[in-house]
């Protein structure tokens, strides 16, 4: 069996084990590549991560153990470190310092850091896609999972809430040149039963949709015009098929992570002003100042494709 150990030395992989092993067998294994004693080990999987639990004479099939499995290990509270150095495996991750990466911010667990979505304008949706379903591709699905939310709840989500009439507004929004926003996040946190938070790259404004109800949160970057979802990446480069997109809504370390990593592209100025940013019309070269005129342009010539400029 193959499995992935992200300790705090990096991430190695286990390929010595068998699903006959035992508990005992995968500690003492694990123990060797995070210097921690085998009794003093704490590790985790699954998603969310939960405290693995059994008798240590237990084989790792009869615990449910996968191929491919990623653990987490720590060292328990108060405890100490053996001596030695750690049998490294070949396919271990380099460590990489934080300072050498500006784009992201070093958490208890790895790092916290942006996945960009495509500028599509399906960037909501596949940020939501990327952290609820482990893929961006969904995001087709996600606009008629809003259509069919609206459409059978006329109550919740009244034409004076949306602005127009549900049957015109999800027939909007089913368009793939429709642009997400609040109300889609609300919906999608009450489906998924998350919250979700959005942070606004100009003004750090931290948006809760489903604060206080659930146990788990996800995090997206708004920067005016575009969305991406972040991730916790246990080493700086690693595949991101180890990204977690999921946290317990107690953990205020990838919270405050996430508001520095929010922070760094506030300093580099990685948003966009919408009342006072200038495009470009593709079409005609016309040069206009914030969404107002752009959305008046619009509608005045039927142009839609815009180009920003400074």
């Amino acid at each position: 069996m193959r499995f992935r150990c992200r300790t705090k030395n990096g991430t190695f992989t286990l390929t010595e084990l068998q699903d006959t092993s035992t508990l005992a067998e995968l500690r003492a294994a694990i123990s060797k590549l995070a210097e921690i004693s085998a009794e003093n080990l704490e590790i985790k999987t699954g998603f969310p991560p939960k405290a693995l639990e059994g008798s240590e004479s237990s084989t790792l099939s009869t615990l449910g153990l996968l191929d491919g499995e990623m653990f987490t290990v720590s060292e328990k509270q108060g405890a100490t470190q053996i001596e030695g150095n750690p049998t490294k495996s070949s396919s271990e991750t380099p460590f990489i310092p934080p300072e050498e990466v500006d784009d992201a911010v070093q958490v208890e667990e790895g790092y916290v850091i942006r996945r960009e979505m495509k500028d599509d304008n399906s960037c909501l949706f596949r940020s939501i896609g990327y952290a609820l379903e482990r893929t961006p591709e969904v995001h087709r699905q996600l606009r008629e999972l809003i259509s069919d939310t609206i459409l059978t709840k006329p109550e919740e989500y009244s034409d004076a809430i949306l602005g127009q009439s549900r049957e015109s507004y999800c027939d909007w929004i089913l368009r793939d040149s429709s642009w997400g926003g609040a109300i889609e996040l609300s919906i999608f946190s009450k489906h998924y039963q998350v919250e979700i938070c959005s942070i606004d790259i100009k003004s750090l404004r931290l948006d809760r949709f489903g604060e206080g109800e659930y146990s788990q949160r996800i995090f997206v970057l708004y920067s005016g015009i575009h969305y991406d979802v972040i991730a916790m990446t246990p080493q700086l480069f690693s595949s991101q098929e180890y990204d977690q997109t999921q946290f317990d809504v107690a953990d205020d370390g990838v919270l405050a992570g996430c508001i520095e990593l929010a922070t760094k592209f506030n300093k580099k100025h990685a948003y966009t002003d919408l009342a006072g940013f200038t495009l470009r019309c593709s079409v005609c070269q016309a040069g206009l100042k914030g969404q107002k005129e752009a959305q008046a342009h619009a509608m005045e010539t039927g142009h839609s494709e815009f180009i920003e400029y400074h």
